[in-house]
């Protein structure tokens, strides 16, 4: 694949928006009437969710990918901060997995570490190209998009110099001073 073709797919990659992601997982899972289904659909019904689940979770892996590559591509030099974005979660608990990340800031490195905090300026953890919790338990799990199956969290570009994450409207705001 040329460079061109290469960054044209990267680019159709980081369309794929986090609202198409939950529009597929509502046609196709959510609309099943579960407690209709005749015995012999079960396992079928079964198998289908957790395909379209997974889908789901590894194509939102790979446009997450996609835009960090694109990203460092077009500034290979320079210090690449991002946030970590979307809405909180009521269904979970203030310090757990995605709520305890939500606006955190993040600095991405180029070569993967045993630890993900990093020592900067404005960020508390490094990022990398193929970061994931795949293989970990919950306890275990760093910052990564996504954390965890139908995560619909995202990473936010961010120049923390001017910028901040406002967690009461859940957006990147310019600082005030």
């Amino acid at each position: 694949m040329r460079k061109r073709e290469r960054k044209e797919f990267i680019n159709n990659c980081a369309l794929f928006e986090v609202d198409e992601i939950i529009d597929i997982k509502e046609k196709f899972v959510k609309n099943i009437d579960v407690y209709n289904l005749e015995v012999d659909d079960i396992p079928s019904y079964c198998a289908n969710r957790i395909a379209v689940h997974n889908c789901l979770t590894e194509t939102k892996m790979a446009r997450e990918n996609a835009r960090l590559i694109a990203d460092r591509e077009d500034k290979p030099k320079e210090k690449l901060y991002y946030v970590y974005a979307g809405r909180y979660n009521n269904k979970e608990k203030p310090g757990t997995a995605c709520n305890k990340w939500l606006g955190k800031i993040c600095l991405l490195v180029d070569n993967p570490r045993g630890s993900d905090i990093v020592k900067d300026k404005y960020a508390d953890y490094a990022i990398w190209v193929g970061k994931n919790n795949v293989g970990r338990k919950a306890n275990d799990w760093w910052l990564a998009i996504p954390t965890h199956p139908h995560c619909t969290h995202y990473f936010q570009k961010i120049d923390p110099e001017v910028m901040e994450w406002d967690s009461t409207i859940n957006k990147i705001t310019f600082k005030v001073e």
